[in-house]
């Protein structure tokens, strides 16, 4: 099988569908949530999950002491090129860091305050849970990388996550933009997909949406990679839930 073949770019928003023919090996797709599956049902993905990342859950209501997780990336079993913190000073999550949290904090106006968390069923009336809130670096940076073992090769996956634009709309801030890619773990770690979100919309209320890519399994371990594709600048923040492979 050649690995470049004929395939259909897919993009979904608001459970409407458009397609237009493109030379690609991956489907990019991006879907505001609704209760719909994220395959065409005549897609052979698999349907069982190989991976899945909510980052758990915590505090229920916003302050500086309880909004961070303790938890790291490593408990999730994957990499990031940007710094951690656990105890931002006012809530705040500067450039090129990240922290694992339950509420986006409401110190800047120009954000979606008291924002939770995409994972379904995850609030409780004591706890909400845990996203990834990222403050991208002026230039590309893996905001992910995971190598996963153990697929079975000539299958196709999908890697998918929730990503959104913590900025309100109208703020003119510079949007979010995050690229995908998969690679052999092995040398000489052979690209095996890329594709991009392109610029995430800034809504006047927040909405998570759908982001991913499928790719065929030429090796049984791959490296999945989700890096920060914007400019940086001001603005260029998000929120990460939700992370899947199947």
């Amino acid at each position: 099988m050649s690995l470049f073949s004929l395939t259909t770019l897919i993009t979904r928003i608001d459970e409407r569908l458009i397609s237009s023919s493109s030379i690609a090996i991956v489907l990019l797709f991006a879907v505001e949530e609704a209760p719909t599956a994220l395959c065409p049902a005549a897609n052979t993905l698999n349907s069982k999950e190989a991976l899945t990342i909510t980052f758990g859950s915590g505090a229920t209501q916003y302050s500086s002491a309880t909004q961070y997780s303790s938890a790291t990336p490593a408990a999730f079993g994957f990499t990031t090129t940007y710094q951690q913190i656990f105890n931002g000073l006012n809530g705040i999550v500067n450039n090129g860091q990240f922290a694992f949290v339950t509420t986006v904090s409401p110190v800047a106006s120009s954000w979606h305050q008291d924002t939770v968390d995409h994972t379904p069923n995850d609030d409780t009336t004591t706890t909400h849970g845990y996203m990834m809130f990222v403050n991208a670096k002026e230039t590309p940076d893996d905001v992910f990388r995971m190598t996963i073992n153990n697929l079975c090769i000539g299958s196709r996956y999908e890697f998918s996550v929730y990503l959104a634009n913590i900025a309100k709309k109208g703020t003119n801030l510079t949007p979010p933009n995050i690229k995908f890619e998969v690679q052999t773990a092995t040398t000489p770690n052979t690209l095996l997909g890329t594709v991009a979100t392109g610029d995430i919309p800034a809504y006047a209320t927040l909405a998570w949406s759908n982001y991913g890519m499928s790719f065929i399994a030429m090796t049984s371990s791959v490296i999945l990679s989700m890096i920060s594709n914007a400019s940086g600048g001001g603005g260029n923040d998000l929120i990460v839930d939700d992370i899947t492979l199947r």
